[in-house]
């Protein structure tokens, strides 16, 4: 047992032995390990200070190849430019460009390759080169694009044709009138544009642009004025004044002749004359003031609605179209200013001359729905306004002229005396007839035909009153036009309100016009009645004076009552044409009682008096119409016969309608 114990104490020890030496040996491995890892740490970190440099030249060689791969870029490029500009490069030096957008490619290519100089070779000395070439590829491009527009222009351009049908006075469909371009020639267009834009440049071939349109429409509106001259047209206006200046009214429409004069005198689409240079001014009549008006205000519309249809990029596209009609107004305002000075010379001569100048503002009444559109350039509408406010002036100035000038030569006498003339009396103006302002006229026609010296010696209608009521009748044809301009009203601009709902409105302001206008006739018949009464005191026979007096006014109550004008001169004055009556029957009763005193005086008939004054109011009762359109003219005749015994054969007791008047003689037939 003991034995047993001591051997497993001896075994035990033993194995603690064990584990000791391996203990020990363990202990001594990890202090070898320890001073391994020691000096491996320390040959680490050895290492990592010679690493640093590496590391350093590794990210030199990354920084490397990235250049590297910059300059394959670059050289790729390069070499991408060099193949795409070879042609334009070659176009550029022939100044010819055969394909727009191939062109354009290739200057994308440049400027591309210009970018990447900048970025990474900004000393590269080719950049230079490059910035060359885009500059002058960008004037190569805003040429063709003149090139490509003005044969757009030029091929769209109006003809004297298109700008008849414009010079109408009703309304026109102007997108009938619009230019219709290819959809190749608008793409190549704006393929330039947007380049132009990229570089910066819109301002230039906006102004490019600009120089073409306008030369255009002076060259189309120049054309239209050479179609127009010396050509008298009836075919422009509904102006009852131009119905009358150039003949009958049924005149025949003259647009074939004018048509074929356009024909025949065709103009070279390079040339651009100046516009209006080649014709007197002064020779333009009121027709073609308004066809050239008319066609120029639509065909700047036309601008307006043409702008957009190109597609360009324009900032302020309206200053544009103001900038393109700019040179066309000018001539043309300056064209209508000599129109108004020639009316303004000839309306010292002729009167009826001043009737051109109110066509004219009438034609440019009418156009009010054309400048009220949104598409009507706002510095051509401001300058027509100002335009037509100086024509408004003019005319009302000379229609006050013309109707104060009635009374000079024609004052001062008063009326006629009692049974003799008939005369001086209220007048339709309101005023009194008789007693006007005296002095000479300043209008040529009207003191020449207003003087002693011209009196109709048979005591027919007097040429003042012809003219005074032909003008006055044409005038009141023009309607709105002549109140506006009497009322001072804005032609142009600030326009009156209109009225439309109600009708009781509307008539109260139809009265107002009427009253007006009215007024301006009244005054005007009062003027010439003044003069007329004035003349009758130079016949010498009181009843040549009495005829003369009432031929004359029942010619101005026939003409207001034929040319519808009565109402007019009512709406101002109700007692006028009583008035008008009044003075006739007197004048015809003076003219009756004169007549048989001398029938009584040189035919002793005595008692036969009373027979023969009875046929001769029988007769005057049964007017006839006379052939002759100057003087008297033979209507149907009665013979009362004296007696056997008598020293003379017969009286004579004849009826004539002169002028459209009725009047009556009596006169001697001596005995042969």
């Amino acid at each position: 047992m003991d034995q047993f114990r001591q051997d497993s104490l001896q075994m035990l020890s033993d194995r603690l032995q064990q584990l000791s030496d391996i203990s020990s040996r363990f202990d001594a491995l990890t202090k070898e390990t320890e001073g391994k890892l020691h000096n491996v740490i320390e040959t680490a970190n050895v290492l990592q200070q010679k690493m640093s440099p590496i590391n350093e030249q590794m990210e030199s060689l990354r920084a490397k190849r990235k250049g590297y791969d910059s300059c394959r870029l670059f050289l790729k490029q390069t070499s991408s430019y060099q193949d795409t500009t070879e042609k334009y490069i070659q176009e550029l030096k022939q100044s010819k460009i055969s394909n727009v957008e191939d062109y354009v490619a290739s200057l994308v290519k440049a400027k591309e390759s210009l970018d990447f100089f900048a970025t990474y070779l900004p000393q590269e000395k080719n950049a230079e080169n490059l910035q060359y070439i885009i500059t002058e590829g960008s004037k190569g491009l805003r040429d063709k694009f003149k090139e490509l527009l003005t044969s757009i222009t030029y091929s769209e351009r109006l003809q004297p044709d298109k700008c008849l049908s414009l010079a109408g006075v009703g309304a026109v469909n102007l997108k009938e009138f619009l230019p219709k371009f290819s959809e190749k020639q608008l793409q190549e267009l704006r393929i330039i544009t947007d380049w132009l834009d990229s570089q910066g440049k819109t301002a230039e071939y906006s102004q490019v642009y600009v120089e073409v349109r306008s030369l255009s429409l002076c060259s189309s509106l120049k054309k239209f004025r050479d179609s127009l001259t010396g050509t008298v047209s009836t075919t422009f206006g509904t102006s009852p004044l131009l119905a009358r200046r150039g003949g009958p009214r049924d005149t025949p429409s003259k647009v074939a002749t004018l048509q074929r004069k356009m024909k025949s005198r065709p103009t070279a689409l390079t040339q651009q004359p100046a516009l209006f240079d080649s014709v007197d001014q002064s020779d333009l009549d009121a027709d073609d003031v308004n066809a050239m008006l008319t066609a120029f205000l639509r065909m700047a519309m036309l601008e307006s609605l043409t702008l957009p249809l190109f597609g360009f990029k324009f900032d302020r596209p309206q200053q544009l179209v103001d900038q393109i009609v700019a040179k066309a107004k000018e001539n043309m305002f300056e064209d209508v200013h000599s129109f108004e000075a020639s009316v303004r010379r000839e309306f010292k001569q002729d009167p009826e001359s001043l009737l051109r100048l109110v066509a004219v503002l009438d034609r440019l009444r009418h156009l009010r729905p054309d400048l009220s559109a949104a598409s009507c350039p706002p510095a051509f509408k401001a300058g027509l306004e100002d335009l037509a406010k100086d024509m408004q002036t003019q005319a009302r100035s000379s229609l006050e002229d013309f109707r104060d000038e009635i009374v000079k030569d024609g004052g001062g006498a008063g009326g006629g005396s009692g049974s003799g003339g008939g005369g001086g009396s209220a007048g339709p103006g309101g005023g009194i007839v008789g007693g006007g302002s005296g002095g000479a006229s300043d209008l040529g026609v009207l003191a020449e035909v207003a003087g002693g010296r011209s009196l109709p010696p048979d005591g027919t209608v007097h040429e003042l009153t012809l003219k005074v009521l032909k003008f006055l009748q044409q005038l009141h044809d023009f309607g709105d036009t002549a109140h506006e301009i009497l009322a001072r009203e804005v032609i142009l601009g600030r326009q009156q309100q209109q009225h439309g709902g109600r009708q009781q409105q509307q008539q109260q302001q139809q009265k107002e016009k009427d009253k007006v206008l009215g007024a301006y006739l009244s005054q005007t018949l009062a003027n010439l009645l003044r003069t007329l009464d004035s003349r009758a005191e130079h016949y010498s026979d009181p009843a040549l004076r009495a005829i003369f007096l009432l031929n004359n006014y029942r010619y101005v109550q026939n003409r207001l009552e034929r040319d519808k004008m009565t109402a007019t001169v009512q709406a101002y004055n109700y007692e006028a044409i009583k008035f008008f009556e009044e003075h006739q029957n007197k004048n015809r009763q003076s003219y009756l009682n004169r007549g048989l005193q001398k029938c009584a005086a040189a035919l002793e008939l005595g008692g036969e008096v009373a027979s023969v004054a009875a046929a001769a109011a029988a007769s005057a009762a049964q007017p006839t119409v006379g052939n002759s359109s100057s003087g008297h003219s033979d209507g149907h005749s009665r013979r009362f016969g004296v007696g056997a015994n008598s020293k003379h054969a017969s009286v004579v007791v004849k009826v004539c309608r002169c002028q459209s008047i009725s009047c009556f003689f009596i006169y001697l037939v001596l005995a042969q």
